[in-house]
């Protein structure tokens, strides 16, 4: 098997998984919101993600920071997987 397809197959089944939680918290009333992309990178590494921040912010534009990537940090963890699963799956697919 293409390994960029198994690595978005490998990004599918976690975004699924992540999904189901999320669903399963909700409705246990335990906890509605989903966690970012943002949240899990601070929990791992806050400082790089302070580092990424500032690196942007001054080196290349405070625009690209809060238009583009701080969004996209804020979207669920499970949708952001989901989105590179399907682009990895993409990528890998057989050519006839």
């Amino acid at each position: 098997m293409n390994p960029i397809r198994l690595a978005g197959l490998t990004c599918l089944a976690a975004a699924i998984v992540l999904l189901v939680l999320d669903l399963a918290q909700g409705l246990l009333g335990l906890r509605w919101d989903s966690m970012s992309l943002a949240h899990i990178w601070s929990m791992i590494n806050p400082g790089s993600l302070i580092g990424v921040q500032n690196f942007v912010q001054e080196n290349v534009s405070s625009l690209l920071w809060n238009g583009i990537l701080l969004p996209f940090l804020s979207l669920p963890v499970w949708l952001t997987l989901l989105i590179l699963a399907l682009i990895l799956i993409a990528l890998g697919r057989q050519r006839e």
